[in-house]
Formats: C-alpha cells, sequence, structure tokens
C-alpha cells in the first residue's frame, strides 16, 4: 500500500512540475513579437518540456499544398530542414494536418498508417529518428501546422506525453498566430507609413509645381524638378518630337543621339520605341511605360491642352516607375501643358505687337516719324539700322511655324519678323544680304525639315518705303521657283535683273525659256556624260573669246573648236547671231546662278 501511495504521490508531483513548466512556458511565449522569433522559440520549448532528442515545426504554406519545416532543435544533420518539406498529406506531419488530431508512431519509418515521402523518409533516417509524436496548432479554428517531438530510438509515447504536448501546442498556436498578426500589422504599418511619406512626397512636388507657375518658371524648371524628384534623364519634346529641353544624364546611346541632334528621329530605335508611347498617352490622358533593352524604361506623359497636342515629357531610366511616380509625371506634363500655353500667349501677344510694328515700318514713308522710331526703339530696335528685307517663301501648311521660328531669327540680327501680305518677311541688320538669307535658310530648313526660300533684299537709300523690298524679294523667290529651285537662300542682287526681264508671277514661262534654250545640251551632257553646258558657261564668261576659254577649261584650242562645233549642231548654226546669243547667255546664267544657289545651301 505505501509503495503505491508513493507512486501516485510521484506522479502527481510530476505532473504538477509538468503543469508549473508548461503555464511558464506558455506565459514566455506571450511577451514574443514577431513570427521567428515565436517558431524557434516553441520548438526549443518543447524540445525541453517532453525531453526528447530533437523537435521541429512544419508549417503549412499560404497556398495549403506544402508543410515546410520552419525551425528546429537538437538536429544534427545539415539541411535537415530544406530536405524535410513536401506535400500536406505526407509524413507525421501530413497525418496531423489531415486528421487535425495528435498522432505517434513507436517506428516512424515501419509504420504503414503514414503516406511516405521518399524525400522526407531519407532526411528522417539521416538524422536517425525512430519514434516521433506529432499535435496540430491549429488557431481561430484555422490549421497552422505540425509540432512534432522525435526520439533517435524506440519509445512509446504515454498519453500523459501526448497531453502535455498537444496543451503546449494549444498555446504556441495562439502565440503563433498573434505573431502572424503582429508581423502583419507592422507590416500593414510600414507599408501606410510608406504611402504616406510617399503622398507627402507627391504632394511637395506638386506644390513644388504650382510654384513654378505662380513664379512665371518655364519647362525646363518642370524638367529639372522631375529629375530632381525621380532620378534618370527627362527630354521635353514639342509637338513636332523636336528637343525643346534635356535634363539628367542620357540613359543610353540612343538618348544621347537625341540630345545632340535636338529631335527625336535621330535615334531611329528610340523614336520606335516612343512615339506610339506619346500617341497612347495623348488618347488615355495617362503616362504610358515602354521598354527598350532589359531594364531601360520610357515612360511617356503627352503635354496636351483640350485637343492639341503640344508635346511630351519623357522620362529615361532603368526600372519601372511606381503609381505615385508615374502621377508625378503626369501633374509634371499637365504644368507643362498649363506654362506652354501661358508662354505661348505672351509670345503670340508679342509675335503680333511686333508684326504689326514690322507692317507701320514697311509701309511708312522715310524717314521715319519720331512716333514711330520710339515705338520702334520700345522694342529695343533702331529703325535706321535696318538695311535688309528677308522674305520666305515656304509650305503654305508650315506659314504659322515659319513666322514663329523668324521671329526668333530676326531679334539675333536687331530686328523683327512678322507675316506681310501673307508672307512670312524680316526686317534686319545684316552687312552681308546674301550672308544673311543663307544662314537664315539653312536654320529654317534644320528645324522645319522642309524645303523653302529666303530671299534677302538690301534697303535701297530714298524715301520710298520699304515695302518695295518685300515685293522685289518676292518676285526673286518666284523666279527661282521658275528655273526649278526649291529650296536655297540668296539676294535680290543676283536676281533682280530677271524679274524685269520674265513676269514672276507666270514661272511656267522660265521653265519653258530654259528647256527650249538648253534642253538639248543638258540631254546630250546626261546621255554622253560630256560636259557642253560647262563649255558654253565658260564660252560666254571670257566673252566668247577662243584663247581665254581654252585656258579657263585648261584644255587645247583645238578640243575647245571640237567642242563649239557639236554645240552648234545641237543649237543649229546661227545660234551665235547676237539675238540668239544673247538668250543663250541669259539662260546660262539662270542655270549657274540655280546651281550656286542650290550648292551653297
Amino acid at each position: 500500500m505505501d509503495s503505491t501511495a508513493d507512486e501516485l504521490l510521484e506522479r502527481q508531483r510530476r505532473r504538477e512540475r509538468e503543469l508549473s513548466s508548461l503555464y511558464a512556458t506558455a506565459r514566455s511565449l506571450t511577451v514574443l513579437r514577431g513570427v521567428e522569433e515565436v517558431l524557434a522559440s516553441v520548438v526549443g520549448h518543447a524540445h525541453d518540456l517532453i525531453g526528447t532528442d530533437l523537435a521541429y515545426l512544419a508549417v503549412l504554406e499560404e497556398d495549403g499544398a506544402y508543410l515546410r519545416v520552419r525551425a528546429t532543435a537538437g538536429t544534427v544533420t545539415p539541411g535537415f530542414a530544406e530536405r524535410t518539406h513536401g506535400p500536406a498529406h505526407v509524413g507525421i506531419a501530413g497525418r496531423v494536418a489531415t486528421t487535425r488530431a495528435p498522432y505517434w508512431a513507436s517506428d516512424y519509418l515501419a509504420s504503414t498508417e503514414i503516406v511516405h515521402h521518399p524525400g522526407i523518409d531519407s532526411s528522417i533516417e539521416a538524422e536517425g529518428i525512430v519514434s516521433m509524436l506529432g499535435v496540430p496548432l491549429i488557431a481561430g479554428g484555422r490549421f497552422l501546422g505540425t509540432l512534432i517531438a522525435a526520439n533517435r530510438q524506440e519509445r512509446p509515447f504515454v498519453r500523459d506525453d501526448v497531453a502535455l504536448l498537444s496543451a503546449f501546442g494549444d498555446h504556441a498556436a495562439v502565440a503563433l498566430e498573434n505573431a502572424r498578426l503582429y508581423d502583419e500589422s507592422r507590416r500593414a504599418l510600414h507599408a501606410l507609413e510608406t504611402a504616406y511619406a510617399t503622398i507627402e512626397a507627391a504632394e511637395a512636388v506638386h506644390e513644388a509645381l504650382t510654384r513654378v507657375v505662380l513664379a512665371g518658371g518655364d519647362v525646363g524648371a518642370v524638367a529639372d524638378l522631375v529629375v530632381d524628384t525621380l532620378g534618370g534623364g527627362v527630354l521635353v519634346l514639342d509637338h513636332a518630337q523636336r528637343v525643346l529641353v534635356a535634363r539628367g544624364e542620357p540613359a543610353d546611346e540612343g538618348e544621347a543621339q537625341v540630345r545632340e541632334h535636338a529631335v527625336l528621329s535621330a535615334s531611329p530605335p528610340m523614336a520606335e520605341a516612343v512615339a506610339p508611347g506619346i500617341e497612347e498617352s495623348r488618347r488615355s490622358g495617362r503616362c504610358v511605360t515602354v521598354e527598350r533593352g532589359d531594364t531601360l524604361r520610357h515612360t511617356v506623359a503627352a503635354v496636351v491642352v483640350g485637343a492639341t497636342h503640344m508635346g511630351a515629357l519623357v522620362l529615361s531610366r532603368h526600372g519601372d516607375p511606381d503609381p505615385v511616380e508615374a502621377r508625378i509625371l503626369e501633374r509634371a506634363a499637365q504644368t507643362a501643358a498649363l506654362l506652354t500655353l501661358t508662354q505661348d500667349a505672351v509670345v503670340r501677344a508679342e509675335e503680333r505687337v511686333r508684326g504689326e510694328l514690322l507692317t507701320q515700318l514697311l509701309t511708312a514713308p522715310r524717314p521715319f516719324s519720331t512716333e514711330l522710331a520710339l515705338r520702334a526703339r520700345a522694342r529695343h530696335i533702331e529703325p535706321g539700322h535696318l538695311d535688309t528685307v528677308l522674305v520666305v517663301d515656304a509650305a503654305k501648311d508650315r506659314l504659322g511655324d515659319t513666322t514663329r521660328l523668324l521671329h526668333g531669327l530676326a531679334q539675333e540680327y536687331d530686328g523683327l519678323a512678322g507675316e506681310h501680305l501673307g508672307v512670312p518677311v524680316a526686317l534686319i541688320r545684316a552687312q552681308d544680304a546674301t550672308a544673311a538669307a543663307t544662314s537664315v535658310h539653312q536654320r529654317l530648313r534644320h528645324v522645319l525639315d522642309t524645303p523653302a526660300l529666303v530671299c534677302a533684299a538690301p534697303v535701297r537709300p530714298g524715301a520710298e518705303p520699304l515695302g518695295g523690298s518685300v515685293t522685289l524679294a518676292s518676285r526673286c523667290c518666284r523666279v527661282l521657283r521658275g528655273i526649278g529651285v526649291r529650296d536655297g537662300g540668296t539676294s535680290t542682287e543676283r536676281l533682280a535683273m530677271y524679274t524685269v526681264l520674265f513676269d514672276p508671277d507666270r514661272d511656267q514661262d522660265l521653265g519653258a525659256f530654259l528647256d527650249d534654250s538648253l534642253g538639248q545640251l543638258l540631254a546630250h551632257d546626261t546621255e554622253r556624260g560630256t560636259d557642253l553646258l560647262g563649255t558654253l558657261t565658260a564660252y560666254f564668261a571670257s566673252s566668247r573669246n577662243l584663247a581665254a576659254t581654252a585656258r579657263a577649261l585648261h584644255i587645247h584650242t583645238n578640243t575647245l573648236l571640237k567642242r563649239i562645233e557639236r554645240i552648234g549642231g545641237l543649237l543649229g548654226p546661227e545660234w551665235q547671231q547676237p539675238d540668239n546669243a544673247l538668250r543663250l547667255q541669259l539662260a546660262v546664267h539662270l542655270h549657274e546662278l540655280a546651281q550656286r544657289i542650290e550648292q551653297v545651301d
């Protein structure tokens, strides 16, 4: 009787120690926060509480298809946790997950009640595990994982072991769920803080953009702000995809080419990527990101006012923009549109005023009245210094663009420009009219990318209005078109005579005159590879002196005579008669003039 009483008393004391240890362990779990910390503590306490060789915890993954070992205590083989990973229905962990009830096996590998898995079984065998006890971790009706205690020798687990580990598992499940919720709350708080910080940053950018508008800034300031905030490189394009502003570093060689030549088409690969993005952004009103290469991204935001496309902002950098960054770029494009609209209105108003002043200067008698001179000087123009009239003959559909560009160019020559009688005209100060016409033509041609004729007329002294020079320059442009010149710059000094001899309004007559006079020579030269027209030009330039002509052409006189004979065979025996020779000389001079103008440009 005494022996039985002592045994019962010992079991009771052991039970009290286990319960005391269980409650102490459970209390220690409640102070832990992070999931990984709780997992490590759970297996460590289970290992000590049950007194087995090792313990580990297999957690059900979010997809519910696999159990993964997340924490171990007492294991000796490296990589045990990584290898003991398998479907949610295999092994002791899978058995417990399926039944949601404790389960133990005195000889795991020999058990026929468990669904075995080759990978897991080999890991169990390598660790030397024989007997195992698994209990479920369940919180709020949701299965979290299986807590396993194991020994490296065969050992039956008694009811007290199962009850103790199950009780601990219940506490551990609550602690694990609390830790999961804590981690989720912490991540949510971090995400909220990040979002708030992002919103604050975006709001700061929006306020800065507003200050740019209020301060009367330009699109360059907007581009600077975008680069400072988002990094990368930024291009501001106009409606014709010309580069107005470039900020930041070029993202690649293609963008460097675009910046160097100030037009998107300078890099066909970049243009091929960006142009569709601009069109899509125009339609959607949102920014569009296009790929180029493995990581390079071009994010495009169209600059649009109503239905008018005014250009685009192009952000080039490695990596996709997040939604807030995309919104910043869209806001920047809206600000650029507002600035462009405002500046365009100011520019147009100034152009209108200067255009009206130009008209008055062209139509008023000279010397100019004091009032008119004062109005010109208010625009920093000294009317007495204006000595050249420029007329531009360009495509009708580019008239507005041509006039706008001419305004800026005229200011470089201390003059002004505008549209006069439907023609772009500039009144400038230039020492060399021909050089000014050539330079203005080249710059217009580069920007407009379309043929144009520019003719400069030096202002003649006298009292007559300057409008006469506009008429002369316009007539000279029509003469040029009549002789086949569509693109170039020159002055009236070489063309004025022909406006008297020919009616410029009948430019088809000029073409017919050249064809009748020189058509056969040009056809012969083209077919035979000769230069009889060059010979005729030198002949007339040498006043029809054979010796002088031969010297000019660096040929023998006999060779020249043979060429003259072939010319006569093509033009007729009377081609050197005075009337015929004069007609031919005019035709040769016009042809030579056309070639010179085209060669210069």
